[in-house]
């Protein structure tokens, strides 16, 4: 298995991909296709020349949100996942990094990088609850809101966890 990370925008194909499996998992938040097309550089996984996922990175302050991170379920299970983790966190050891997640083995693979879970919203950073409020108003439309009732719903969906990983602090910052 070649696999190979690159950083690149994400082709209508693969978003309509993303799309149809985000649909799937009660775990994966709605996302937009313009949401996808918006993120600068992300992150594009290929197995053997074949699209199998992407992670969006977003900056602020002295910190970065991962996600949305999104494997097709025909790569899940294979450490994928772990690998483009470790990718990015590589990428940014002078950044602190937020992600956040109701998927249990993205919680295991998160917390196996050593992020610490934060109790609630509430305990977050302020830099955090100011960016994710913003996001959240930014992407809030009703076809997010559909998404998150039918999977409230109908698919068996974990509790959501948030995370954060600070810089190293003898590392330059970005």
């Amino acid at each position: 298995m070649n696999v190979s990370i690159k950083r690149r925008s994400l082709t209508e194909s693969e978003i309509t991909r993303l799309m149809q499996d985000i649909r799937l998992f009660p775990d994966l938040a709605y996302v937009s296709p313009a949401r996808w097309r918006r993120l600068i550089d992300p992150y594009v996984l290929e197995v053997d020349r074949v699209f199998a996922g992407a992670c969006g990175v977003y900056r602020f302050d002295h910190w970065i949100k991962l996600g949305p991170l999104v494997l097709l379920k025909k790569y899940h299970g294979k450490g994928l996942g772990k690998r483009l983790l470790k990718t990015i966190i590589d990428d940014y050891p002078a950044v602190s990094v937020f992600i956040t997640s109701s998927h249990p083995a993205a919680q295991h693979t998160v917390e196996s990088f050593g992020f610490q879970q934060v109790s609630s919203f509430f305990s977050l950073p302020k830099e955090v609850k100011r960016f994710l409020i913003r996001q959240l108003t930014e992407h809030m439309n009703i076809s997010f809101l559909y998404e998150a009732i039918r999977k409230g719903f109908s698919l068996r969906k974990g509790k959501r966890k948030f995370y954060v990983k600070l810089a190293d602090a003898g590392a330059a910052s970005i």
